[in-house]
C-alpha cells in the first residue's frame, strides 16, 4: 500500500540525506534506499532495498553518483520492466 505523503530516495549519501532531513521537516514519510542496507542501521530513516524503495512510492528521488545507475537502477528495470510505472522519477545529479 502506498502512502501519498511518503517519498522514497534512492541513495544513502551527502545529498540524499540532506533532501531527507528537509522532506521530514516538511512532515513527509521518507524511506531511503541502499545497495547494502544491512550497512545503514545508525539512521532515523528507514533503509530499504532499491526494489522495495522504488515500490512504497510515486516520487522517487534519484540521488545516486551516475557511476551507479547501471548497478542500482537499470538492472532493476531490466529484471522487473514495471518497476517504474506511473512513477515520478527526480533525478538530483548535475
Amino acid at each position: 500500500m502506498r502512502d501519498n505523503r511518503c517519498i522514497s530516495i534512492v541513495g544513502c549519501g551527502s545529498m540524499g540525506f540532506a533532501l531527507a532531513h528537509g522532506l521530514l521537516l516538511s512532515d513527509f514519510t521518507v524511506v531511503m534506499s541502499s545497495r547494502y542496507p544491512d550497512k545503514r542501521k545508525e539512521t532515523e530513516f528507514e533503509i530499504v532495498s532499491i526494489d522495495e524503495c522504488i515500490r512504497r512510492s510515486t516520487i522517487i528521488f534519484i540521488a545516486i553518483h551516475p557511476a551507479h545507475y547501471i548497478n542500482s537502477l537499470v538492472s532493476h528495470l531490466e529484471r522487473n520492466p514495471s518497476l517504474f510505472n506511473e512513477k515520478i522519477l527526480v533525478d538530483l545529479s548535475n
